[in-house]
């Protein structure tokens, strides 16, 4: 025994320094194998990846996406998740939350609609649902779209669905171009699934009288409307414009969107300064040297000096007007203009979509 023992400190000697150096250099080839996966993808669909290769962002077919490192928590609480979020080109105004039953933390605090009744099966015993109108959640999550979800959900399942976006938490980031290829492809099916069966679903009844006054303003300005929703959506002084319902945490207010011309991107972003950046920041604040509008604006961008030259006082003030005083809440991208919280009411709308457009003019894009 006497003999035996100092081998075996030996051999344990070995195997310690082995095994860490093993683990080491395994992390490390994944990292790699992550970074150069999300480079061919990105590559491959005409996404952006990041310096780092720890994530891919950019838009498909109007929806953007985001795969990659989200830093959650605060303080001693923060931690690094792996999550993919797809965002809808319509929010559908339905206060949709379809969730897995062991879903926590802000998800249960956000569930403000009601609880939504599901057949028996295996949908009913893997996910909750939310929603204002349990008619309406009914017809839009018909059979298709359940199949949908489950096929999902079965190789990521991890998954929440809101009004507005596609949401999916994973263990750890895709190591391989054809598995990450494989996961934008499913969350994009499944939107295309989730947006034919509510296309074909009355708005609800909180929102159907909303038709017949936005029919005549889109008629006046010449936008055409989607029933459904409804939805104001076509050319608005040469400008690409959108105008629909959302649901806010407080009721229901409409969401309008204005597209930009192409142009050479800034990695430009711009959102009121009341909230964490989220999923779509770049860079740091950039301040512009305006006191107003630093105080009320998040400014981001791959050069600031570019970015100052592109929020001139004309823009400035366009924006602030624009703002009313915080009522509004504005943000901007290098690829839309986008205004949230707008009244319902016709005349508001009509106000909002030549003012943003106004906006666009100014700057030139």
């Amino acid at each position: 025994m006497d003999a035996v023992l100092p081998v075996i400190c030996l051999l344990l000697g070995i195997a310690l320094p082995v095994g860490v150096l093993y683990l080491v250099a395994r992390r490390a080839w994944r990292q790699l194998a992550v970074a150069d996966a999300y480079r061919i993808v990105a590559r491959s669909l005409g996404l952006s990846v990041d310096t780092r290769g720890l994530s891919l962002h950019g838009h498909l077919r109007d929806r953007r996406l985001y795969i990659g490192e989200v830093m959650e928590g605060h303080g001693t609480e923060r931690r690094i998740q792996f999550r993919g979020i797809l965002a809808l080109e319509r929010p559908l105004g339905l206060g949709l939350l379809v969730r897995r039953r062991a879903a926590r933390g802000w998800l249960r605090r956000r569930a403000r609609a009601s609880a939504v009744r599901t057949k028996e099966g295996t949908f009913a015993h893997q996910f909750e649902v939310f929603g204002d109108d349990e008619a309406r959640v009914h017809d839009t999550l018909d059979e298709d779209v359940v199949a949908a979800i489950l096929a999902f959900a079965h190789r990521w399942p991890n998954l929440t669905i809101t009004d507005h976006h596609i949401r999916v938490l994973l263990k750890q980031p895709e190591a391989s171009a054809l598995g990450l290829g494989d996961l934008v492809d499913a969350v994009q099916d499944l939107a295309d699934n989730l947006m034919r069966s509510r296309r074909v679903v009355a708005p609800p009844d909180a929102l159907a009288p909303l038709i017949d006054p936005w029919s005549a303003l889109g008629k006046e300005i010449g936008l055409k409307i989607e029933p459904c929703f409804p939805s104001l959506v076509g050319t608005l002084e040469e400008r690409q414009v959108l105008a629909v319902p959302r649901r806010e945490w407080d009721g229901y207010a409409v969401e309008v969107v204005v597209r930009f011309a192409e142009h050479r991107p800034l990695g430009f972003l711009l959102r009121p300064q009341v909230e964490p950046n989220g999923y779509w920041s770049v860079g740091q604040d950039i301040q512009v040297g305006d006191p107003d509008f630093d105080r009320g604006f998040v400014i981001k961008g791959y050069d600031p000096s570019a970015v100052r030259r592109l929020l001139s006082d004309e823009v400035r003030h366009a924006i602030l007007r624009l703002a009313q005083d915080g009522r509004l809440h504005v943000e901007a991208t290098d690829r839309e203009l986008r205004i949230r919280r707008v009244p319902l009411d016709a005349e508001s709308i009509g106000k909002v979509l030549r003012d943003a457009v106004r906006v666009t003019t100014a700057i030139r894009w």
